[in-house]
């Protein structure tokens, strides 16, 4: 388990395409750093609280296909 925190802790780079999705009202702002989100990310707001799939399952859908 320590392997995996440690591990966690150094915010590796995302080497493939991303979506980040956030409920608002922003809540989780701040939370993600650009540094490490590459190649290809796209952030996505949503009318949602922090169950994103269960609230708004249509916007949630569409973020991810």
């Amino acid at each position: 388990m320590q392997e995996f925190e440690v591990r966690l802790a150094q915010k590796l780079e995302i080497t493939v395409p991303a979506v980040t999705i956030d409920g608002t009202p922003g809540s989780q702002e701040g939370r993600r750093t650009s540094k490490n989100v590459c190649p290809v990310h796209e952030h996505r707001v949503v009318n949602a609280g922090q169950n994103v799939p269960q609230e708004q399952p249509e916007e949630f859908a569409r973020a991810v296909s």
